[in-house]
């Protein structure tokens, strides 16, 4: 794992071996750190820094992940402007830099970089109104390709208006178009969505942002689908555009949501566009007098559909990409009690893991029900069957688990009931166990698939705010607590490079999920079995010394 200390200009590398031991490790990188970040796999760090301005430029370090104790490699490049924000490509060829709106940025930011181990300490920025950096180019993208020579891996462009940063950037694989195989990027304002091709960005200066689309006020998701692999006319970007608040808050909201969708067809004309672009984008959609709140490509027994979950009333609405304005299909979700609103957790991708897709069904945030859905068709239901209801509080959110228990699934409401705990659903059986009715903070899913970690308060002290750690074991379910020798502030499971785990729990002072102010200390127990006994405490972590 690694700890950066913000506005600092270091890394240390930290590797935990038997006996709860550990080696150390540092890394310059630029001056005056602003973030850092690990990507999807955890084999590289991301550590961007804003320079000092007359004596180093802003630059992007990026360090390559540890393997059985190997060095770390590193690149650095160099940035045309200090940015603040900074989106990571989820193939690991390209990563995007733009401007966040001001957040506190003291503290330390840890991150694992040990392969398949992915840990942060903070959570996505909130957003205000002034740049989090002096003098950023609120509307300029960086964008950074790993992939290509020194000299041509850096590009950057003005997308926008000078006071309409981006709020998001999202990244598309390859994508078979008219023109060839392509990889694009959409970047989402506050208030509209442009296109940028990423292939020929740094060859071809002539490539320049274009206008995709206006966005309503509300909510806005991407998805990119590449399509029949044998075709190059059916690729399109999705998107959900709502234009309200969600019906819990207004139980009469005037509301209205559209399914927008952009194709790619060959140009009308011999010479490229003035963007630079090689291919045209066709706007098509179909509007909904509901609320829209989610979306996800599901295959059906009539052939592939974009589900759309729209409330109140709650319903999903089958779209057929090829005809979008058709007539859909429309399937009722019926509970016990009359849900306002329902949201939907996925719990199998039927296109990457097999099987039928499913869906946990919840109930908003009223009505603590919810239900399994699967789409395998059977002759009564073409759409599959809504079953087992369960008792869960508020609205769920998901996180998977590796194998050997991918089977497994980890629901943690999300926040607006007093149940802060979170629950193992056995998806084969449908079967569901409930951990840590008071608190689970932190909470960590082991990149072996063995463990879930997290801070909870003690057991023993009826709830009261003396905190300890805690670890389920997924292969029979469970739990070890364990004191904490210090103020709790985030915890990590991380890989020895000899074989076996380690649980390091940083020092801190966090109440939450949330930024922690780190206070430069850590205590590493044995995962296995986590006993104070056996642990070791460590401080002065930034200097890089125990």
């Amino acid at each position: 794992m690694a700890l950066v200390e913000v506005g600092g200009d270091r890394a240390v590398f930290v590797a935990p071996h038997a006996n709860q031991e550990v080696d150390w490790r540092t890394a310059t990188v630029g001056k005056g750190v602003v973030l850092a970040k690990a990507s999807e796999d955890g084999r590289r760090l991301f550590v961007v820094s804003k320079g000092e301005q007359g004596s180093e430029p802003p630059t992007l370090t990026v360090f390559e992940g540890a393997t059985n104790g190997e060095a770390n490699a590193a690149r650095r490049f160099e940035l045309p402007s200090a940015h603040s924000a900074l989106a990571v490509d989820p193939t690991g060829r390209w990563v995007g830099l733009y401007t966040r709106m001001k957040q506190d940025l003291s503290g330390i930011q840890a991150e694992s970089v040990v392969p398949g181990q992915v840990s942060a300490l903070a959570d996505p920025p909130a957003f205000s109104l002034i740049p989090a950096l002096e003098g950023e180019i609120q509307n300029e993208v960086v964008l950074v390709d790993l992939d290509a020579s020194p000299e041509l891996a850096v590009s950057s462009r003005l997308v926008g208006e000078p006071n309409e940063p981006p709020v998001q950037l999202w990244f598309s694989p390859v994508l078979q178009l008219p023109a060839g195989p392509r990889r694009l990027l959409v970047s989402q304002s506050s208030s509209r969505a442009f296109l940028l091709e990423l292939d020929r960005l740094a060859a071809n200066p002539a490539v320049q942002p274009e206008l995709l689309t206006t966005l309503p006020t509300s909510s806005t998701t991407v998805m990119f689908d590449d399509g029949a692999p044998d075709r190059t006319d059916d690729a399109r970007i999705v998107m959900l555009l709502t234009e309200s608040s969600t019906p819990i808050l207004n139980r009469d909201p005037v509301m209205s949501s559209r399914l927008a969708m952009f194709t790619f067809a060959p140009l009308s004309g011999a010479a490229p566009q003035a963007s630079g672009r090689e291919f045209e984008t066709v706007s098509t959609g179909v509007d909904f007098k509901r609320y829209a709140s989610e979306f996800a490509f599901v295959n059906t027994a009539a052939g592939r559909r974009i589900a759309v979950l729209v409330n109140p009333s709650p319903a999903v609405v089958f779209v057929d990409p090829d005809d979008p304005t058709g007539n859909a299909a429309t399937m009722d979700l019926a509970f016990a009690h009359n849900a306002l609103e329902v949201h939907w957790v996925r719990t199998r991708t039927a296109a990457t893991e097999g099987g039928a897709d499913a869906f946990l069904l919840s109930a908003g945030i009223i009505v603590n029900e919810t239900a399994y859905w699967s789409l395998e068709p059977t002759s009564e239901q073409p759409f599959g069957n809504v079953q087992q209801p369960f008792s869960f509080p508020g609205v769920l959110e998901l996180l998977d688990v590796p194998p050997p228990h991918e089977d497994l699934k980890i629901l943690r409401p999300s926040g607006y009931c007093c149940f802060t705990g979170f629950y193992v659903l056995d998806r084969r059986t449908l079967s569901v166990m409930s951990f840590s009715e008071s608190s689970a903070a932190s909470l960590r899913v082991s990149p072996d698939g063995r463990h879930v970690s997290y801070f909870t308060t003690d057991p023993d002290k009826n709830g009261l705010t003396e905190w300890v750690g805690a670890t389920v074991n997924l292969d029979d379910l469970t739990v070890t607590h364990f004191p904490l020798d210090g103020r709790r502030g985030a915890m990590f499971d991380v890989a020895r490079p000899e074989g076996g785990r380690a649980i390091v729990v940083l020092g801190g002072d966090s109440s939450t999920d949330g930024p922690i102010q780190g206070d430069g200390t850590m205590t590493v127990f044995d995962a296995e079995s986590p006993k104070v006994s056996t642990a070791r405490s460590y401080s002065a972590l930034l200097l890089g010394a125990p």
